[in-house]
């Protein structure tokens, strides 16, 4: 089955087609500790099937988070387990192919995403693993350095909030001197 290519750039070079979705119920997350479900297809072989606990205290939903990590996972699987070259990852997760800023993630629509209609056949099925994998330190530095930059944003945001408000203020005080002045 030939592979429809959803982005624009240096995929059409690719020989290896990765496809990662990820599963997580936020009802279950307890103080920012939830388990999901991360799917990697890689070509037309049989998908593996992680479950993963992540722990990112004060948030309730972490998703955005699985589904990077399913993109990071299928980097390390890919290039480092089977040695791949010329690979073209795909998500229908906007947020996490942003967050994950590599060329060689793409944004794919849902109906179209190998992995995502492979959680969704099988959910019910997948729902009963019960080994569960915490995420290497290399994945835990990748999704907290993602955590600080968007922190980063925020407080930046913020700082420019407060320079405006400061500069209105000054604004109106020098209206208010030079009244005073005539």
């Amino acid at each position: 089955m030939q592979s429809t290519l959803f982005s624009i750039g240096n995929s059409t070079k690719a020989e290896n087609f990765i496809y990662t979705d990820a599963s997580a119920d936020w009802k279950k997350t307890v103080n920012g500790r939830g388990t999901g479900l991360i799917c990697i297809q890689i070509n037309e072989e049989a998908p593996i099937v992680e479950k993963i606990e992540l722990n990112f205290p004060g948030l309730k939903q972490l998703i955005n988070r699985f589904e990077l990590l399913a993109i990071e996972r299928a980097k390390e699987i890919a290039i480092i387990e089977k040695g791949l070259n010329n690979i073209q990852i795909f998500s229908d997760s906007k947020v996490a192919v942003g967050w994950s800023k590599d060329t060689k993630v793409s944004w794919v629509p849902r109906e179209n995403n190998k992995a995502g209609v492979y959680l969704e056949k099988e959910g019910s099925f997948l729902d009963r693993i019960t080994k569960v994998r915490n995420p290497t330190e290399k994945e835990i530095v990748k999704l907290k350095e993602n955590e600080i930059e968007k922190q980063t944003k925020l407080l930046k945001k913020e700082e420019i909030k407060v320079l405006k408000k400061e500069e209105k203020l000054r604004f109106k005080e020098l209206k208010r001197l030079k009244r005073l002045k005539k």
